[in-house]
């Protein structure tokens, strides 16, 4: 049930806007059924009552009657409404007999962007694909940020791990190929970007913008430098270049290694060299360099425009790399890495398939995997193309590929020869109108909401849960309930995967999403440690006789020590409420104490993590260019 604020004939109820990155805490004033107003909180203790225009359309979406709300199947007259029941049992039946006459690659998903902005989905995610068994997998993660996440795991050992910008303690921002402004602050999650890119400059500091045109951003920037598109690695070589032929590198507290490899690499690229590529006067490169060296609090930032451009993967290696050779990684007022309530990084790091990289290859254009999924961009390949392993049906989750990747058309075709089609959406359009099955979700203001992705790139910690505003219809099913559905009537294929459905399936419903969130939240950092536990600790420590407290505390050290040596053991012990950081509040973070808090929790500002955070297996940085050396070559040529 939603939590409330009694105001005369009117109630009050507050969450996170769920349309964006941005994390705005919202105040929905409401009677009965009727939103009379949605206006930013000014208690949220993260966005403090901003708001931007999106949050209204909540209202929109949640009236709007050309939203589904049951099931509907194309019929040669149309579209009909089926039953819930109907709708599950169908798809499983199609999906497992298509797998079972063409082999279970020829189901394929899709994965939308909105599936990150709704924490149920999430949770069900692994479990659901995990039950389709299909290696082709795609997502709007890779006409997006794969280049971030490959930079990612090459330098810090996770694709997971995503410095941001800490925006506000810092004195100095190169932004590359973003317009925060527009975007609301991709991979730099937070509310009123603006204003705090202006509090920048009114502390003293400077934003700079590079970009071939001049964006909402570059309008309130301390800088603006034209650059000619697609140049942008050019750049980023020269001021590398720069760094070292001035001998402003420094290291700060990382351990890095083969700097000479680095540095030997970028020789060709000297900023009079680069100039005329780039447009960009020699002098203004050697500026920028030298001001992000030695400026305090500095960083430099990219997004989609040095990510979706012929040179991405080496932009985006070359942005964490510049930030690196400066001591501006890992530090107050540059580049931070998050450890958010629930440390999905932390987690996603024991994982060899989250992390796997080129570990198979699509079946028509042989290209590399990434976390365990295939460019977006050659799924219209796997449809159209005859053969052995052609995919045969398609289950897309919260996405509309048709408009959203590249060359819409080529899609819009093969999906029209599809032998089979889910969409999980509440609308039909361009993508959806393609699929046998259409299953809805619940509105955004029927289902709780907690930002599970997105506090993993933002740059404050805080926590906070929204719970659902109006019930959902009865009969209806939320969109990760209608996953468990499909998910457990799919692993009805013998014996041993029907016992495992129904384990899952009962497991699943027994807790909810709000159960699973729950446990999440008690086994984060901020978590607390088990009461039993923590009461035999102190006991065990107190022990005077025979100096046996004494023995328990140098055993616990010695054996916290071994753990952290290992990689594996130490990502699981930081993600944990066992590791360095715990949450001031007696039992720790719980649901129980978001819903308290219905304004939000702040845990506090980003703080710095390394070497405990890395990955690597010698807990180094290492930047040697490695798979990106071809590509510098290319560019010295």
């Amino acid at each position: 049930m939603a939590r409330t604020v009694q105001s005369k004939n009117s109630q009050k109820h507050y969450r996170t806007c769920n349309l964006c990155e941005a994390l705005c805490g919202i105040s929905i004033e409401y009677q009965d059924e009727q939103i009379i107003s949605i206006k930013g909180d000014p208690d949220d203790p993260f966005s403090k009552g901003y708001i931007c225009p999106k949050a209204t359309a909540l209202q929109d979406i949640h009236q709007d009657p050309d939203r589904l709300r049951k099931p509907v199947r194309k019929t040669g007259d149309g579209w009909e409404e089926i039953s819930w029941q109907q709708a599950f049992d169908s798809v499983a039946n199609k999906v497992k007999a298509l797998q079972q006459n063409h082999g279970r690659d020829s189901v394929a998903t899709y994965v939308g962007n909105p599936t990150a902005h709704n924490h149920g989905n999430l949770i069900m995610l692994k479990g659901f694909l995990d039950a389709i068994g299909s290696r082709n997998r795609y997502s709007a993660t890779s006409v997006d940020q794969l280049p971030v996440m490959l930079a990612a795991k090459n330098l810090f050992g996770s694709t997971a791990l995503f410095p941001v910008p800490d925006v506000d303690r810092m004195q100095y921002l190169i932004i590359i190929g973003a317009n925060p402004i527009a975007s609301g602050g991709s991979f730099m999650s937070g509310p009123n970007i603006k204003k705090r890119l202006a509090a920048i400059q009114q502390r003293g500091g400077q934003v700079i913008t590079i970009d071939p045109r001049f964006t909402e951003t570059a309008a309130i920037a301390s800088q603006h430098h034209y650059i000619n598109p697609g140049k942008d690695a050019y750049l980023l070589l020269a001021m590398i270049h720069e760094i070292f032929a001035r001998g402003l590198e420094r290291c700060g507290h990382l351990a890095l290694e083969n700097i000479p490899i680095l540095r030997s690499a970028v020789k060709p690229f000297s900023p009079q060299r680069v100039a005329q590529m780039v447009d960009i006067k020699a002098d203004v490169i050697s500026q920028l360099a030298r001001q992000l060296a030695l400026q305090p609090h500095a960083a430099v930032y990219g997004r989609l425009g040095t990510c979706i451009q012929q040179q991405g993967a080496l932009c985006s290696w070359l942005i964490y790399v510049l930030n690196i050779i400066t001591a501006n990684m890992d530090v107050e007022g540059g580049m931070m890495f998050t450890r958010p309530a629930i440390d999905l990084a932390g987690w996603g790091a024991v994982s060899r398939q989250v992390n796997g990289f080129d570990q198979q290859r699509s079946r028509v254009r042989n290209l590399p995997s990434f976390a365990a999924e295939f460019p977006a961009a050659t799924l219209a390949d796997e449809i159209l193309t005859p053969g052995h392993g052609q995919i045969k049906a398609l289950i897309t989750l919260a996405g509309n590929p048709v408009l959203s990747l590249p060359n819409g058309r080529k899609l819009e075709k093969a999906l029209a020869g599809l032998d089979f089609m889910l969409s999980f959406d509440m609308y039909i359009n361009e993508t959806s109108r393609h699929a046998d099955i259409i299953i809805p979700p619940t509105s955004p203001l029927e289902h709780g909401y907690y930002a599970l992705a997105i506090q993993l790139v933002a740059y404050r910690h805080t926590a906070k849960y929204s719970p659902a505003l109006f019930e959902k219809p009865e009969g209806s099913y939320h969109e990760w309930q209608s996953m468990l559905e499909i998910m457990t009537r799919i692993y009805s294929r013998g014996f041993i995967t029907t016992a495992w459905g129904k384990f899952l399936y009962r497991i699943n419903n027994w807790l909810g999403d709000e159960g699973i969130l729950n446990l999440l939240l008690k086994m984060g950092p901020y978590g607390g440690i088990p009461r039993p536990i923590y009461w035999l600790h102190r006991r065990l420590g107190r022990i005077n006789i025979l100096n046996l407290g004494s023995y328990y505390k140098n055993a616990l050290a010695f054996i916290s020590t071994q753990l952290k040596r290992s990689t594996l053991a130490n990502s699981i012990l930081q993600a944990s409420p066992f590791g360095d950081y715990s949450y001031p509040v007696l039992g720790g973070l719980t649901l129980n104490k978001l819903l308290e808090n219905p304004h939000g929790v702040d845990i506090g500002a980003l703080k710095p993590v390394m070497p405990d955070r890395l990955r690597t297996k010698n807990k180094k940085i290492n930047l040697e260019p490695g798979m990106y050396t071809d590509l510098i070559q290319g560019l010295a040529e």
